[in-house]
């Protein structure tokens, strides 16, 4: 499991710096209140605004775009390029 939520990131961060974005990354499980079911936890918070509990959760200009799947897919048609330029 723990290989594929890394493989999921990787993918997510690689086609973005192919397309010369550097993204700026908050890794969750690094930080003291980002994991959790406290009710400080990022994780938690994350879940009830936007319904995803899978990383990555990936934000573009502060919306919210989805997982890995959802940002390979809209680069694929076009919608992310219009993203990041607007």
């Amino acid at each position: 499991l723990l290989n594929n939520i890394l493989t999921h990131c990787q993918q997510t961060k690689q086609l973005l710096t192919r397309m010369n974005v550097t993204p700026t990354v908050i890794e969750l499980d690094r930080m003291k209140n980002g994991l959790g079911a406290g009710e400080d936890s990022i994780a938690l918070k994350l879940l009830h605004l936007y319904g995803q509990s899978t990383v990555p959760n990936v934000f573009i200009k502060g919306q919210h775009i989805g997982t890995n799947d959802d940002v390979q897919a809209k680069a694929r048609s076009g919608e992310l390029q219009k993203l990041l330029m607007g």
